[in-house]
């Protein structure tokens, strides 16, 4: 645990590959176990870095798969990713309804959840939020340096909804319970 920025992570997308080690593939093995969720992309690994190991990855991945803690999506386009993540338990912190995405960040600094929002893409973009739990929001403007500004929001079982207009190129910081 790195005591300066932990991180935690629900779910790992392993690319394609047709060759792992089995170190790597026995902690992506623990991760699926403790409750994350796996995706394989593309191809599932079926031989190890030693020969020996073999079939050790070949149960492994098999075990995984049958097990239903790993899914493979053999064309991992972003539309294809979009709907499993959105079939994943919902433990994370963001969720887009809508048909739009854009890419985003949560962080925890000093006990406040602190989300990013940023539109690297050439259009602007109204995206439908979702947020676990119940929030006070408020947007912080890098670009500008304007903070404070209040954001719409409802609420809906428990989780804090509300839509975000990003310009192409900009981004912004979402507060909560400032």
């Amino acid at each position: 645990d790195n005591k300066v920025q932990h991180n935690a992570f629900s779910a790992i997308i392993v690319p394609g590959c047709r060759t792992i080690s089995l170190s790597n593939l026995n902690k992506i093995k623990a991760f699926a176990d403790a409750g994350g969720s796996v995706i394989f992309t593309t191809t599932l690994p079926e031989k190890a870095t030693l020969l020996a190991d073999n079939e050790k990855v070949k149960t492994i991945v098999n075990n995984l798969i049958r097990e239903k803690k790993a899914v493979l999506i053999e064309d991992p386009s972003a539309e294809n990713l979009g709907r499993v993540v959105d079939k994943l338990p919902a433990v994370n912190s963001v969720r887009f309804t809508g048909q739009e995405r854009v890419n985003n960040m949560h962080k925890i600094l000093n006990g406040k959840d602190v989300w990013y929002f940023a539109n690297p893409g050439m259009k602007n973009k109204t995206v439908d939020i979702e947020l676990n739990g119940i929030h006070k929001l408020e947007a912080w403007d890098p670009h500008t340096g304007e903070t404070g500004k209040k954001i719409n929001f409802t609420y809906r079982n428990g989780n804090t909804l509300f839509s975000l207009n990003l310009e192409n190129g900009k981004s912004l910081f979402i507060l909560a319970d400032i």
